[in-house]
């Protein structure tokens, strides 16, 4: 952004340093990053990290270089597990304020603790190997690698998120709802994590209490389920105590072992247990089979959770990218940046399709008022000329649409309320037209049109509308 009278860099103020010309456009576009990066620091506060990101976002749509909160969104992924797009960001930070740049602190922190970093690359190579692993239908080793990746990142949230889904289609709705509520506790309005919490909830009737979800230290987790591996108080996932089980494994040996001797010793022994251990290979067998059973339905819901996350995701993608294109404060931020560049037709062409009322804060209001008034007079006319061809051409669809962007700019334009009844009579809409005919006649007694106007409210009246 330049200064409008000697073209200097702002970097990143309002106040141009070589003239000491006050920019207004430019500081109400500052003031309404900083909005969007204050409103991201209290979500952070209470621990709503999804929102967060939100705010931030907006706020760098304003202001690539708004620092602070380019910063603290590399945090908020930190904090959530996603180390490479906490880097990107500070990445990108440092590049663009290179001086006394807190992000430099935080990449050298990483870069310098070894230790730490390996175990960021190991845990994002454990999930990726129980993601593998689900594709393949072993989830009980998907349940290790999953633990195993949050024991190295205790704040690896879609590993948790991944650990819900195996265990709510396993139907231990215990262990999902332990797992869950770590989550939570690491996001607490994340909309993954409370689709899984409420499917838990609807399927025990069990509601998950607030004061469950508190942002302090991770307590233990009291899970029934033999899979879940217990943690330690305030800490991660333990691992399997392997010498606890190797002294298991010798006595088992110790006793195949007198019982062999007893075979040999005892002829008398074999037959009875043999028909124990046929009886043995009969139960093991059914067993086998109801758990092959299991493990194919269990492959087929997860194909169906699969491909119901698939459509949620398209369908978010769809909504993400609707609100990209047509979101209100992204269409101002795009109006914004037309009149920036000179591009005064352009901006006033994209604020006629924004709704006032729907922006945000009332620092974006101001830019938009100000917006209007200075394009106004290159855009209306414009406007009016296309939407009036169109409905000379009998497109009165398209000729709406015009003279609806044409009373957006401008709500005193007269002839556009006129020809908007005449465009709706057109097509047979009578309540809107008689809608738009009674307007022009209350707010414009005095335009050219007005006794036209008067005769067609006549002939609806007659009509019965």
């Amino acid at each position: 952004m330049n200064c409008a009278r000697c073209n200097a860099p702002l970097n990143n103020s309002y106040i141009c340093i070589k003239c000491g010309r006050e920019d207004r456009t430019a500081k109400r576009i500052i003031h309404t990053s900083n909005a969007y990066y204050n409103a991201g620091l209290q979500k952070v506060q209470l621990n709503d990290l999804t929102g967060s990101i939100t705010s931030l976002r907006n706020s760098l749509k304003y202001n690539k270089s708004n620092k602070d909160a380019r910063n603290l969104l590399g945090l908020v992924y930190f904090r959530m597990g996603e180390v490479i797009m906490a880097l990107s960001e500070w990445v990108i930070s440092v590049n663009l304020s290179p001086n006394g740049n807190r992000a430099k602190d935080y990449i050298d922190d990483i870069k310098n603790d070894r230790e730490r970093l390996s175990a960021f690359n190991e845990s994002i190579s454990r999930y990726n190997t129980g993601l593998s692993y689900i594709n393949d239908g072993n989830t009980d080793f998907a349940v290790l690698e999953l633990k195993k990746a949050i024991n190295l990142n205790p704040y690896f949230l879609k590993a948790y998120q991944l650990l819900g889904l195996i265990y709510i289609n396993a139907k231990q709705y215990d262990a999902a709802r332990t797992v869950l509520v770590r989550a939570l506790k690491i996001d607490r309005n994340n909309p993954v994590t409370l689709r899984y919490i409420k499917e838990v909830s609807d399927a025990t009737g069990i509601k998950v209490k607030r004061q469950d979800i508190k942002t302090s230290d991770f307590d233990e987790i009291k899970d029934p389920n033999p899979l879940v591996i217990q943690g330690e108080k305030g800490g991660a996932f333990a691992d399997f105590n392997t010498g606890r089980f190797s002294l298991v494994n010798l006595l088992i040996g110790i006793i195949i072992g007198a019982a062999a001797i007893g075979l040999l010793l005892i002829p008398s022994i074999r037959s009875r247990e043999t028909a124990r251990y046929n009886a043995a290979v009969v139960d093991y067998s059914s067993t086998i089979s109801s758990r092959n059973k299991t493990i194919s339905n269990l492959n087929a819901r997860l194909s169906d959770i699969e491909d119901e996350n698939s459509m949620l995701i398209a369908q978010m993608e769809q909504y993400a990218t609707y609100t990209d294109e047509g979101g209100n404060d992204d269409m101002l931020s795009q109006a914004v940046k037309a009149y920036l560049n000179g591009d005064v037709a352009g901006a006033g062409l994209i604020l006629a399709d924004i709704n006032k009322d729907q922006l945000d804060f009332n620092s974006s209001k101001d830019v938009y008022e100000f917006l209007v008034n200075e394009t106004r007079e290159s855009t209306v006319d414009g406007l009016y000329v296309d939407a009036i061809t169109n409905y000379n051409n009998e497109k009165y669809t398209e000729a709406l649409d015009g003279f609806r962007r044409v009373i957006n700019l401008s709500p005193d334009y007269g002839d556009a309320y006129f020809y908007t009844g005449m465009a709706y009579l057109q097509l047979a809409d009578r309540t809107n037209a008689r809608q738009y005919f009674e307007e022009f006649t209350e707010r414009f007694p005095n335009n050219s049109h007005i006794n036209e106007a008067r005769e067609r409210l006549q002939e609806l009246s007659n009509q019965g509308e």
